[in-house]
């Protein structure tokens, strides 16, 4: 008798989606620490780039949910685009 469970197709392929959701939630929650400090309440940026940094997050946060419901496919999908003044904070551009 066989000691091994083999598992189906579709074992297999839920899985590798968990196994990807999970690497995506990783970089997602990456991103949303990389953008904390600008919403601290003595950052200096405009009442427009706190709204636009707020949808970014807002976008980030989505992105599993989105994926789950099949609204993104989940081997073909991009994270959202961090704000152009965020880019610049990042690369100490100013």
């Amino acid at each position: 008798m066989s000691k091994f469970l083999w598992k189906t197709k579709e074992e297999i392929k839920a899985e590798k989606f968990e196994f990807d959701l999970f690497q995506i939630r990783n970089k997602r929650d990456q991103l949303l620490k990389e953008s904390d400090f600008v919403l601290m309440p003595d950052y200096p940026i405009t009442k427009e780039e706190k709204e636009k940094i707020i949808i970014y997050r807002n976008n980030l946060r989505n992105l599993p949910n989105k994926i789950i419901k099949k609204e993104i496919d989940i081997n073909d999908f991009e994270y959202p685009e961090k704000p152009s003044f965020f880019e610049k904070i990042l690369h100490g551009v100013k």
